[in-house]
């Protein structure tokens, strides 16, 4: 995660220097909006986003696409309380009966049943998204068919390679949800923008944490 940090702080001071070129001129200069950056990341990507907004305050927005780092939460070690608004997205954890250590393997890794992680995990980002300056949601989608690879074309490409229509378009129907969330909350963060989609909770549960009064509203 450190390294994956770094990266996406060394990918803005290429594009600060791009945008300041002026000989030779890029094709970016003077064309980039530097003051509205948000990052975004997926599973181990979305905890890199995380991490990344800790440590550098240039970006203004922070996207967590589940990404729970093994259920430790959003916090890091040796990093600040981060001061962005912060969207974290995960899927609805599918606890079937009889689940065991042996099914789900951070279970195994953390010594617990599927019911304790879960709620473990639960009032962890909770008890973080208090102490965040800037508040932010906590989004968990509850769509059919949604799992941790929705948030990308890989199950979109799965079900076209097996020739299964339905699954396809449900894939299809689930990443364009995942986009419009990630969409909404940075039209709102860095555009102003009211959050359309955060607020339709029909196919998710959704908790905002407002930064004045730490009060939760709109859980469905």
């Amino acid at each position: 995660m450190d390294v994956r940090a770094a990266d996406i702080s060394f990918v803005l001071d290429k594009l600060i220097e791009l945008n300041r070129a002026l000989k030779p001129a890029s094709q970016f200069s003077r064309r980039l909006d530097l003051d509205h950056v948000g990052v975004v990341g997926h599973s181990r990507g979305g905890w890199s986003s995380v991490v990344a907004c800790r440590r550098d305050e240039r970006f203004k927005a922070c996207v967590n696409e589940d990404g729970n780092a093994g259920g430790q939460g959003l916090t890091y070690p040796g990093a600040p309380v981060p001061k962005q608004s912060i969207l974290y997205v995960e899927i609805s954890p599918v606890l079937k009966p009889g689940t065991t250590q042996d099914d789900w393997i951070v279970l195994k890794q953390l010594h617990l049943t599927a019911e304790q992680w879960v709620q473990q995990w639960h009032e962890t980002v909770n008890k973080e998204f208090r102490s965040f300056s800037s508040g932010g949601y906590f989004v968990q989608l509850t769509a059919p068919g949604m799992e941790h690879y929705s948030f990308s074309d890989e199950v979109v490409l799965r079900a076209a390679k097996e020739g299964a229509k339905d699954k396809e378009e449900m894939a299809l129907h689930n990443l364009r949800l995942t986009e419009d969330i990630t969409r909404s909350f940075l039209d709102e963060v860095l555009r102003n923008e009211k959050p359309t989609q955060l607020h339709d909770t029909s196919e998710m549960t959704v908790k905002h944490f407002e930064a004045e009064t730490k009060r939760i509203y709109g859980s469905h």
